[in-house]
């Protein structure tokens, strides 16, 4: 398994200007790896997400099973 981590950071705000960091960490797995994934499925399983991750999702989900579609452009933000 590799890891690869990307890092980011914006810029947000009109008169005080907030600096956000983001680090997203994602696995690579090798073709073993991924056969055992299926085998004992555990491709839905989540490691770890961030309290905001979990925020952002509820709020996507929510406006998904409204009906209104608004909750898929909210996860885009």
């Amino acid at each position: 398994m590799q890891l690869v981590l990307r890092r980011s950071q914006k810029t947000t705000g009109l008169l005080s200007k907030t600096v956000t960091f983001c680090l997203d960490v994602r696995a690579d797995y090798s073709p073993e790896e991924q056969a055992n994934i299926a085998k004992y499925k555990l491709g839905s399983q989540v490691v770890y997400n961030s309290a905001a991750a979990d925020a952002q999702l509820a709020k996507s989900a929510a406006g998904f099973i409204g009906g209104t579609g608004s909750g898929l452009a909210l996860a885009a933000h």
